[in-house]
């Protein structure tokens, strides 16, 4: 909820700085409207061709459910745990907190990184509209309420059961997934490598179970390319047409869009 309200207190800062295809006529929120509509859409667009890796990927939650209370028990025991696994897990935590990635998206945009900044923005709006919806729809209890893992309470927002699946997690790999799409590999490997940790510490905390923290990263990795795809697509699909206007006894370039 936090991670909305900066959002939407940021969203003015570069607002009022352009906009990344000005030919386009699309401000920066509007594209993140445009994305969230498109990502709900989603299911809408699935083929014949994604069954198998939906299913898979169904299959995989399902696997990882039976054995969520297992890793709990691995990760509550006394020898796993220590002061300085205390202090990594803090930190890994930050990667995923609202009010650490909305700025960097925006420090990204003013140092010159456009690009990897508004697609950070359009990410995080996407994955935070995306794992709220499923968290009330599913309503899964946490594992520190010790209701056990399969505890749902779907359409029950007032209950407060939101383990699935994991906020931070999604959030870390959507915005590592874009950022890793305009940096080199060394740096994209150690985003991914943070929001690996940021997965795990969620498990430490005892805040989620395993099974939110992979769909978390599943989904936040798939939205945060498809938000990078989605944008390139329409790069390549803007063309600029000379004209020449007698009326006006002058000419230019006008954009013009394919669908």
């Amino acid at each position: 909820m936090r991670k909305t309200f900066l959002l939407l207190a940021l969203f003015p800062v570069i607002l009022t700085s352009g906009e990344v295809y000005p030919d386009e006529g699309k401000g920066i929120l509007a594209r993140c409207v445009r994305d969230i509509k498109w990502v709900a859409a989603s299911p809408f667009r699935l083929e014949k061709s994604d069954i198998i890796p939906v299913g898979i990927f169904c299959g995989c939650i399902g696997g990882i459910m039976t054995m969520d209370d297992d890793v709990r028990d691995f990760s509550l025991s006394p020898s796993h745990r220590s002061a300085a696994m205390d202090s990594v897990s803090s930190f890994a935590r930050l990667f995923g907190e609202g009010y650490v990635t909305v700025p960097l998206c925006c420090l990204l945009y003013i140092a010159g990184k456009q690009e990897a900044g508004i697609e950070g923005l359009e990410t995080l709006a996407c994955v935070t509209v995306m794992a709220s919806g499923i968290k009330v729809i599913c309503g899964r209890a946490r594992p520190y309420e010790g209701e056990g893992p399969y505890r749902f309470e779907p359409l029950a927002p007032g209950n407060g059961n939101w383990s699935f699946p994991s906020g931070h997690t999604i959030t870390a790999f959507g915005l590592a997934s874009v950022m890793a799409g305009h940096l080199d590999k060394v740096a994209g490997a150690a985003l991914y490598s943070l929001a690996f940790l940021t997965g795990l510490s969620r498990i430490y905390d005892d805040k989620h179970w395993a099974s939110d923290v992979f769909t978390g990263a599943v989904l936040g990795t798939l939205t945060g390319r498809a938000i990078i795809r989605l944008n390139k697509s329409e790069k390549e699909n803007l063309n600029l047409v000379p004209y020449f206007s007698a009326e006006n006894r002058g000419g230019g370039l006008k954009a013009c869009f394919s669908f």
